[in-house]
């Protein structure tokens, strides 16, 4: 699903983030939500829309490209779930 796509996308981000001994919770999107829907074949209305239900949900904050991880055990439920 589209939610399982971004939420793995933003645990990727963390993780890789964490590697490099930078914040795992606070960071700056490295692409446009255009190029977020491109990279994992979504809309970028789609995109938008998932970033806002996470935010909705209390699993992110976004401003911008500006992300706050909340929830990091919740949206790793998210990507992992099956369809």
């Amino acid at each position: 699903t589209a939610e399982q796509r971004v939420a793995s996308l933003l645990i990727s981000i963390s993780a890789r983030n964490a590697r490099r001994k930078l914040s795992p919770n606070r960071f700056r999107l490295p692409m446009s939500r255009g190029d977020i829907g491109h990279f994992l074949g979504l809309t970028i209305e789609t995109v938008s829309r998932v970033f806002s239900r996470f935010a909705k949900q209390g699993l992110i904050e976004i401003e911008n490209k500006d992300v706050s991880i909340l929830d990091v055990p919740a949206l790793q439920h998210i990507a992992a779930q099956e369809d």
